[in-house]
């Protein structure tokens, strides 16, 4: 045996089929280094850039160079989060001059958010990520609300993105009866477009008392999503561009349809200011302070990783290397249980002829008989149903391998005919040997060779079922895998897209390759083996 492997692992065509399997196997087991999230159909692992987004490898083309990646605002975790004193920083601090009171900014490295609660869910969302945060310290004597202002400049210089989102984590200390709302924005040559907003409940009614756009404040504040900040508590500021109840644009801007706000904000190349305005509302002498952390402002990109993104901003590359993962794992799996099953029916079929080689023959032929997809679809319905297993990937390494044992049933018992003829196999009898002991240590020995380039011939097939049964809805759900990757284009692909061929393209190949390569595998293993004699 080991003779056999020397001389297969010598042959080029053995050595080219092990190097196509072996970077499918290293996608699939560094999976967790190499791709960025573990199940992108989650919706807390959605838009993790923009919906339908091109690979980023082909911005590198005139014809899409215009389209923007994602834009984080702070683009280090560390100062979205406040993990570092420098964070402080990033966001230039400022006060209205007129309000007649003393600010200063600290850093709070033993508090941080917790216990915060999300309305929404996303790959976008920052939430409870542990101590450390700024302190805003505000102090006078004014009955005028009082104005603070934290504001960072960039350049945009790409075409307008399709979603916008902004967030912060506040935990406000203040004195009984003052008002505070927290307002994020972005400033454009065209105006301030308000972003995020919430108050705490004094707060929201001096808003609302404003002459100018009580209206509208109290419109917002009505919305279900609107809730009051809590004071001494963590409370999550956010709003996002595809949902017009989140989003204070669409009651202050009502010109501005919810659907084109990151176009209207971003509709031009140029300096823009993004930043959060903390509004006060004092009643006399009075001190407050405002923890805050997990603050950003994200962009979302047209362009993202190697493989885009799908219609829920899942990014493809991580559904890819999951699916990879699978696909190896139920093809090795099942086969396994098909190439155990039909190597001892057919060594039991080959050895004993008789009356137990014509119940098994049958059993090979019925089983070839059937239709193999429709009776793989109606036992996977009837398990599925009935909960039979609990994991529905091991249901399918069962029913795949439980299903494909004929072929290597036949093939084995084939082989065995012959050899149970051999010269060594009658001289054993005529010594005393016992079937198994000859079947274990003179048939069994013999037909090595076939037996592994049988799981060379059977994966290849399985991983296909597989994927078709995914593709068609019965397999797993909820995950990703090949088939599932492809189903979810189905009403996708057109001409004007290019049929999404960056997705379906590398799925098609992954097939055909590891396809290629197991048969390159199994051809060497059968030469060498013939001439091993």
């Amino acid at each position: 045996m080991e003779r056999l492997i020397l001389r297969v692992l010598r042959r080029r065509n053995a050595q080219i089929g092990l190097a196509i399997v072996m970077v499918f196997v290293l996608i699939g087991a560094l999976g967790p280094y190499i791709s960025a999230y573990s199940n992108p159909y989650s919706p807390s692992q959605f838009y993790a850039a923009g919906p339908d987004a091109l690979p980023s490898w082909m911005s590198v083309f005139p014809g899409y160079s215009h389209l923007n990646p994602n834009i984080i605002l702070p683009s280090s975790q560390v100062f979205q989060t406040f993990k570092t004193p420098e964070a402080l920083g990033y966001w230039k601090v400022g006060v209205d001059p007129s309000s007649r009171v003393s600010l200063s900014v600290g850093y709070a490295r033993g508090v941080g958010p917790a216990d915060v609660a999300a309305e929404a869910t996303g790959a976008y969302l920052l939430t409870n990520t542990g101590n450390g945060s700024e302190v805003l310290s505000v102090s006078g004597n004014s009955t005028n609300p009082v104005y603070v202002y934290l504001t960072h400049t960039f350049y945009y210089g790409y075409s307008p993105p399709p979603l916008f989102y902004s967030q912060v984590a506040v935990k406000p200390v203040l004195p009984p009866g003052v008002g505070f709302a927290v307002m994020l924005f972005v400033n454009t040559s065209k105006g301030v477009y308000y972003t995020s907003l919430a108050a705490n409940a004094a707060g929201e009614t001096a808003l609302e008392s404003l002459p100018s756009a009580g209206s509208s404040y109290a419109a917002y504040f009505a919305s279900t999503f609107s809730q009051p900040l809590v004071n001494d508590s963590w409370n999550l500021v956010s709003g996002v561009t595809n949902s017009a109840n989140d989003m204070p644009l669409a009651f202050f801007n009502r010109s501005v349809p919810i659907t084109t706000v990151p176009q209207t904000i971003f509709s031009q190349k140029g300096y823009y200011s993004v930043g959060e305005l903390l509004v006060f509302f004092p009643n006399g002498d009075f001190h407050a302070s405002l923890y805050q952390s997990d603050f950003k402002f994200q962009i979302f990109g047209r362009v993202y990783g190697v493989l885009g993104t799908d219609a829920d901003g899942g990014d493809v590359w991580s559904e890819f290397v999951s699916g990879t993962r699978t696909a190896l794992a139920i093809g090795f799996g099942s086969a396994a249980i098909a190439l155990g099953v039909g190597v001892i029916l057919g060594l039991i079929a080959g050895f004993f002829a008789g009356l137990v080689d014509s119940v098994l023959v049958f059993a090979f032929d019925f089983l070839l008989l059937l239709p193999g997809l429709i009776l793989l679809i109606d036992l996977d319905t009837v398990f599925t149903v009935a909960h039979v297993v609990t994991s529905k990937a091991l249901l399918i390494i069962l029913l795949l391998g439980f299903l494909g044992w004929a072929v290597p049933g036949r093939t084995v018992r084939s082989q065995v005919l012959s050899l149970r003829r051999r010269t060594y196999v009658e001289a054993a009898k005529t010594m005393g040997g016992g079937n198994f002991y000859i079947l274990r240590n003179h048939v069994l020995k013999h037909t090595t060779g076939t037996i592994v380039a049988l799981i060379t011939y059977l994966v290849p097939g399985l991983v296909v079922a597989d994927t078709g049964l995914d593709f068609l809805g019965l397999g797993i759900d909820r995950y990703p895998t090949w088939g599932n990757i492809l189903a979810k284009l189905i009403n996708e692909v057109t001409p004007s897209n290019g049929y999404l061929w960056w997705i379906t393209m590398p799925i098609g190949l992954s097939i055909i390759l590891i396809s290629i390569a197991f048969y390159l595998i199994g051809t060497a293993i059968q030469e060498e083996y013939s001439r091993l004699g």
